[in-house]
């Protein structure tokens, strides 16, 4: 993988500190200060947009090109529990579909050169966000949910037509910081804590750089995390480097995507040349994952030196089904250790369910995968090594575990009787080196190759 670097580091850049725009520390809303603070920024050519030191309150910021929010060390940036700070709608993807939205807490679209730096604090307000979820889903919102999923989403809805918004019953959660359309992102050094929804999302974007982030989706009480609330999600984006930076989620920490079925396919843009590297979670459902809305092909993505401090429920998990057409090719992970995986080191499954019962649209081929590679892995506990379920329309072609080492198996019963690798319709598989500390003997069962 070859990386540019686009990202601009303004030499002579100006400070616009909010302050100076009335924003104050007393409880008020200060969006008025800081949308006022970014167009000054703006007009004068770029520059930072500076929170000092205090806990600022605010709703939706909106940034621009060339413009740096910059959370200096001891400022709290603090977002409201009203929602309508976070209208009118605006162009975002929602799990894989493109539509308007709330606006999610840090935005931009469309913008260049555009960064959130400093050693601050972004903070949400869960227990708001967990009470207007309206989950368990009721009708109105399983509705809303059908009709953005398989009708907008299915085509032939234009999508500044797609309001979630003015939609009844719809309550989709905002993400925290989303990057639409964007070219030379630089994410540096601030924390992030609590998130209604998706942590950082990155969407149809380039040059992308997220570097000493600390993204917890635990709110400031150490209350629990909403659900859905992902540490990273690299969308339809090339050129991305996500480096020392540390996660603790409700769901997945780092994630790579490129849109849902159909209207992923419109859009067409894959997800290509992702370097991760030297990052920690503490807590997340999988370190990292591929898909499932993958229906615009991810290729050329590695993760190395990286470590599970907690518990991971997966470490490398590719999840797509017949709905989602599109590709995996060229996905590697390295020199990783962790301490806790409830289940498999790496994990692929092609019948990842979500399309309850839909049709999968005719002569739409299942998703190729192809060249997946772990080596250098190794694990305290896991449930098992590997559980690879290739469709047997289009097996997976390339398949290679290397040093893998596990000091027990928690699978369950007697450690001879797992299976700690099974793979099935498959082709081009290399196992070798694995080591299992409470097996008698490695076990494999390897099926349709």
């Amino acid at each position: 993988m070859i990386f540019s670097c686009a990202v601009v580091v303004w030499a002579s850049a100006r400070d616009f500190s909010i302050a100076s725009f009335g924003a104050k520390t007393d409880g008020g809303n200060c969006a008025g200060a800081i949308r006022d603070a970014v167009a000054a920024c703006s007009a004068a050519g770029g520059g930072r947009v500076v929170v000092p030191p205090g806990r600022w309150t605010t709703g939706a910021v909106h940034l621009k090109s060339n413009v740096e929010l910059h959370l200096s060390d001891g400022a709290t940036l603090a977002f409201t529990d009203n929602v309508s700070d976070y209208l009118p709608a605006v162009p975002v993807s929602w799990e894989g579909v493109e539509c308007l939205n709330l606006s999610p807490l840090v935005y931009a679209y469309g913008a260049t050169n555009v960064a959130i730096t400093g050693h601050g604090v972004l903070s949400a307000k869960v227990d708001f966000w967990r009470k207007w979820d309206a989950q368990p889903r009721d009708e109105k919102a399983q509705a809303a949910w059908n009709k953005l999923v398989f009708e907008w989403g299915g085509g032939g809805v234009r999508v500044d037509e797609r309001n979630l918004s003015e939609l009844p019953g719809a309550k989709f959660r905002p993400q925290f910081i989303h990057f639409n359309r964007c070219e030379g992102v630089r994410l540096e050094d601030f924390s992030m804590r609590g998130s209604p929804f998706w942590c950082v999302h990155l969407f149809n974007s380039r040059s992308l750089r997220m570097k000493g982030v600390d993204v917890s989706a635990v709110p400031e009480d150490d209350s629990l995390p909403l659900r859905n609330t992902d540490g990273v999600d690299v969308e339809s984006c090339t050129d991305v480097v996500i480096s020392s930076c540390s996660f603790c989620q409700g769901d997945d920490a780092i994630v790579i995507k490129s849109g849902r079925n159909e209207d992923g396919r419109r859009l067409g843009v894959p997800t290509d040349g992702v370097l991760v590297e030297d990052c920690i979670v503490n807590r997340g459902h999988v370190l990292l994952g591929i898909g499932s809305e993958l229906s615009g092909g991810v290729r050329n993505v590695k993760m190395r030196n990286c470590r599970v401090e907690g518990e991971a429920t997966r470490l490398f998990f590719v999840k797509t089904n017949r709905h989602r057409g599109g590709f995996v090719e060229n996905i590697s992970m390295e020199n990783v250790y962790a301490d806790i995986v409830a289940r498999e080191v790496l994990s692929v499954i092609t019948s990842y369910p979500g399309e309850k019962g839909m049709p999968v649209p005719e002569g739409l081929p299942p998703t190729r995968i192809c060249g997946l590679s772990i080596s250098n892995v190794v694990c305290k506990t896991a449930g098992a090594v590997a559980n690879v379920w290739g469709d047997p329309i289009s097996p997976i072609c390339g398949v290679r575990m290397n040093r893998v080492e596990v000091g027990k198996i928690s699978g369950g019963g007697d450690p001879a009787d797992i299976n700690a690798v099974s793979i099935e319709n498959a082709c081009n598989v290399v196992v070798d080196g694995i080591h299992i500390g409470n097996a008698p003997k490695r076990q494999l069962r390897l099926e349709h190759w």
